[in-house]
């Protein structure tokens, strides 16, 4: 099944378009085949900004030349106390890196920014260089929290090798990270970046990234803080440019040596000596001082600095204004009352009292404190009364709120500990949230404010049900939904339909299709007169719950209710994707070939160019890959596999998750290796024991089951069967609905297991015929074939052979015509004896394939185990380096254009070797390529 698409809220009263599948995708508005920009909610624009620099104090021309001779290494650091100059040098090599023609994008990394937020600013500060980002796996990448980290990257990475110039990320304040996923992701960047783009990070610590790795190769530089003191001529290019040029060398040396080099200290110790009227007095006061070159002495010195040279009235000013982070004219007259902010604000900016203007192009400009000084006024305003505290809070969230930069505004808010005022923002910035997939965000602020706050703005709490389902908070979620039914305004006309939609995906989270009929299927029946936007989120829903309950029919008419009525205008995708619930239906049957006429369009026309969002791939995927594979086409099954593998690991719904898995574990088993085909079904169960979702638990038991057939050292097959029959019997009484299938994977591992092990002729076939009933009450023809054969390899065991062939033969003719081409295959080594017998008897080419399969596809690894050892010097021609690498790859599952990309080459490259280590295997396939590979020992 499928979520909604982007398009406007529910009772906008505006026209909305048709889904393409996610959540997300509904709630948000525009097209999703758009390089589209994230909103400004969750941006404060001016962490993308340096500080404007003008014309330099202190050009450091030696050390921008140390930066320029490394600029093609991948990770430049610049690392240094507070007040050091770092950020400085930084916004000066960024000037002269955007003046020869790159690409400079900046970064203020906040103490509380998170690995969402990370990805966020990374993107919009590349933006902001003029670089085409794509939005569509960041979003992704918010609503899970930043756990779909590759394919975030790697749409990221993919843009950027587009761009010709040479790129460049400074990331300054890199100290403030501390969460462990930061980093993660930060490693994962610097190993994925093209040879143009680099990094380069500023931090008063050395960052726990891999260095080593760098290092060895040669991609690392770095400047500290020995670096970046000022030297005794530098101090004296400072002390000119605060119009000091009249002192003479003596104290210019003296300046250095209080300062130790260090720009703050200096900066400080210049700032106190303008306001002295003789200079030798200054002098004669500072000869038995310490150094201000530590942080702690710098702190003690400002206090003095200040309560001698400052007015009680400009201190209080400052004081006043440091409750933001940013600041400019008009703010700093709101939250002080002083109608001459302005003067004072040039005044300090004159004086270079640690204000730091920063590079925006608005009319007044913004500024923020340096870092000492910003905690020295923070305790300086703590002597002040609370109350007096908040209403500076208050103050600055209300003027933001106006301002609509809201994510500052709410910020402010909770530091006043407003509840109201939060709630108020939250509920004008909510679905503009949720439009954009900054679910978790919204979520972080619910959770600042009281429930009972919540319960009372309905809006709030709609758009949070969104968010809370598509983060898989299903707890929270159910909560949140009881309580909305309990609001009074419920069912008002422009709220009626969300709040059904909400109940019925609530419904489809947790798996309960029989639940998602009953709320939908009058829906649709009343539906027939309205828009398509809200006929196709229904139709969607019921088609899902009809293709549970056996309805396949009705299934595809329920789609085609919605397809009726689209807009002429409406774009081809959406046809394509409605054709693609429509092939669902058909692969849920086990008609494979009528799903694949349906899907195939969609797979090539929307997913390989990349014009439907991620939520949406995240439960398409999945079926469409196991349609692939049941038709034997395995290298697109793989291959759409592996491209999104954390897409489906992130999917939202059961069935993105189930067949997606599915797949894996069986294309993993078919390259040789079950170890890792066992650990996926094992991470299945793993995701339904979380979710609750006892049907993928089932289903990953009943694929451990058949790899305990051949494998008896991965598992119990005793202990799985008797878990199935515990988990069927709870659902024992659940008829025509998703559930119903729990019991029919308990009764196909019991026949399985029945005809594996010798059991009683009789026996096994009754226990086969208990599996049909289930399968029958489902519609699930495929399985039933699959069935059929079981009982003809039962009978032919018992010396039945005449009529196991005359039933087999049908059976064949009929999985031909439905292009089930895997279904013998998939019985295993069991099906070898029937399948040979069958050849003589088979008639079409597609036939010929199926018994072709069947017999070619022994469970690699089980054939490789009675493979006697040979030695690899055997081979007529050994295979090279490059080729040995490309075996092992291909040995691990990937594609081609995996390999390509595990061993930074083209995919036509590797292509060409795949057919060299073919030719010197004498393989005709993947699985005969690693089955010989193994033989000769060349991969384990």
């Amino acid at each position: 099944m499928l979520h909604p698409m982007r398009g406007a809220a529910i009772g906008s009263g505006q026209a909305s378009p048709t889904w393409t599948g996610g959540t997300q995708d509904w709630l948000n508005s525009g097209s999703c085949m758009t390089k589209t920009k994230p909103p400004d909610i969750a941006i404060v624009r001016t962490k993308l900004a340096p500080p404007r620099i003008g014309s330099a104090p202190v050009n450091r021309n030696e050390l921008l030349q140390r930066l320029n001779s490394n600029r093609n290494c991948k990770l430049n650091l610049v690392l240094g106390p507070a007040g050091c100059g770092k950020t400085m040098l930084l916004a000066q090599w960024r000037r002269q890196l955007s003046e020869q023609g790159a690409k400079v994008a900046w970064y203020n990394l906040g103490m509380d920014d998170d690995v969402t937020q990370v990805g966020a600013y990374i993107v919009e500060s590349l933006r902001s260089a003029e670089l085409d980002i794509h939005a569509d796996a960041l979003q992704f990448f918010n609503r899970s929290g930043g756990k779909s980290r590759s394919s975030f990257l790697a749409s990221l990475v993919d843009d950027l090798i587009d761009c010709n110039e040479e790129v460049y990320l400074i990331i300054d304040d890199f100290h403030y990270s501390t969460a462990f996923n930061i980093f993660q992701l930060m490693d994962a960047f610097l190993d994925a970046l093209p040879d143009n783009v680099h990094l380069v990070i500023g931090s008063r610590s050395r960052p726990p990234l891999n260095l080593l790795k760098l290092r060895t190769q040669d991609q690392l530089a770095e400047l500290d803080f020995k670096d970046l003191r000022f030297d005794v001529y530098e101090t004296g290019r400072f002390v000119a440019a605060q119009g000091l040029s009249s002192l003479d060398p003596a104290h210019i040396r003296r300046l250095y040596e209080l300062s130790d080099g260090w720009a703050a200290g200096l900066q400080l110790l210049l700032f106190a000596l303008r306001k002295e009227s003789q200079v030798d007095h200054f002098f004669e006061r500072h000869t038995s001082k310490a150094s201000v070159s530590q942080e702690g002495a710098l702190v003690s010195y400002l206090e003095s600095t200040v309560a001698d040279y400052i007015s009680a009235e400009e201190l209080d000013f400052l004081a006043s204004i440091s409750v933001c982070r940013r600041f400019n004219r008009v703010l700093c007259e709101e939250l002080s009352g002083n109608s001459n902010a302005g003067e004072l604000l040039k005044k300090f900016e004159d004086e270079q009292l640690f204000l730091l203007p920063i590079d925006t192009p608005d009319i007044d400009p913004w500024y923020r404190f340096h870092r000492l000084f910003e905690s020295f006024l923070h305790s300086r305003l703590e002597q002040r009364d609370k109350a007096d505290i908040r209403t500076l809070y208050q103050k600055a969230a209300r003027w933001f709120a106006e301002q609509r930069l809201d994510i500052e505004a709410l910020r402010y808010a909770s530091e006043a500990g407003d509840n109201e005022l939060m709630a108020e923002l939250i509920e004008r910035s909510a679905r503009r949230l949720t439009r954009e997939g900054y679910f978790r965000q919204l979520i972080k602020w619910c959770d600042q404010i009281p429930k009972e706050t919540l319960r009372e703005r309905l809006g709030i709490s709609l758009n949070l049900a969104w968010a809370q389902i598509s983060c898989g908070h299903l707890d929270a979620f159910q909560e949140n939904l009881e309580s909305i039914l309990l609001h009074p305004n419920h069912r008002a006309a422009s709220v009626h339909y969300e709040v059904q939609l909400l109940c019925a995906y609530g419904r489809a989270a947790v798996d309960d299709t029989a639940g998602i009929i009953q709320i939908v299927e009058p829906m649709l029946q009343a539906a027939q007169s309205t828009d398509a936007f809200l006929l196709s989120l229904i139709s969607n829903l019921a088609s899902t719950g009809y293709v549970y309950s056996g309805r396949f029919a009705e299934a595809r008419e329920a789609v085609r209710v919605f397809y009726r009525k689209l807009p002429s205008g409406q774009t081809q995708h959406k046809h394509l994707l409605a054709d693609w619930m429509i092939g669902n239906s058909y692969l849920a049957e086990g008609r494979i070939r009528d799903a694949l006429a349906h899907q195939m369009p969609f797979k090539d026309k929307i997913v390989l160019r990349g014009k439907v969002g991620p939520d949406t791939l995240g439960n398409v995927i999945g079926p469409l890959c196991e349609a692939l594979f049941q038709f034997n086409l395995l290298d697109d099954a793989r291959e759409l596999i592996e491209t999104y593998a954390e897409i489906i690991g992130a999917a939202e719904l059961p069935d993105g998750i189930l067949s997606g898995y599915r797949v894996r574990a069986h294309l993993e088993l078919l390259a040789g290796d079950s170890q890792a085909a066992f650990q996926t079904m094992q991470h299945l169960e793993e995701i339904g024991i979380r979710r609750r979702l006892d049907r993928l638990v089932a289903w990953s038991l009943y694929d451990q089951f058949a790899l305990s057939v051949h494998f008896q050292h991965l598992t119990s097959r005793e202990e799985i069967l008797y878990r199935l029959s515990q988990l069927a019997e709870q659902y024992a009484d659940c008829q025509y609905c998703s559930w119903a299938e729990i019991p029919m994977i308990s009764a196909l591992a019991t026949a399985e297991n029945a005809l594996h092990h010798d059991v009683d002729y009789l026996e096994c076939m009754h226990l086969i015929g208990v599996a049909e009933e289930h399968c029958q009450r489902l519609g699930r023809h495929g399985t039933l074939i699959g069935l059929g054969f079981m009982r003809c390899i039962a009978s032919l065991g018992a010396g039945r052979q005449k009529p196991a062939l005359g039933e087999a033969s049908k059976l064949l003719k009929e999985a031909a015509e439905l292009g089930a081409l895997r279904v013998l295959a998939d019985i295993g080594l069991i099906a070898h004896p029937l399948a040979k017998l069958l050849v003589s008897r088979a008639h079409s080419d597609s036939e010929h394939e199926l018994l072709e399969i069947a017999l070619g596809s022994s469970t690699a690894a089980n054939d490789n185990a009675s493979i006697p050892p040979t030695n690899a010097e055997a081979l007529t021609e050994p295979l090279t380096a490059r080729e040995q690498d490309v075996l092992e790859l291909l040995g691990k599952g990937l594609s081609a254009k995996g390999i390509g990309r595990g061993l930074n080459i083209s995919p036509t490259t590797a292509k060409w070797h795949l057919k060299n280590v073919y030719g010197k295997l004498g393989a005709s396939s993947r699985e005969d390529a690693l089955a010989k590979a193994r033989q000769h020992r060349i991969i384990s």
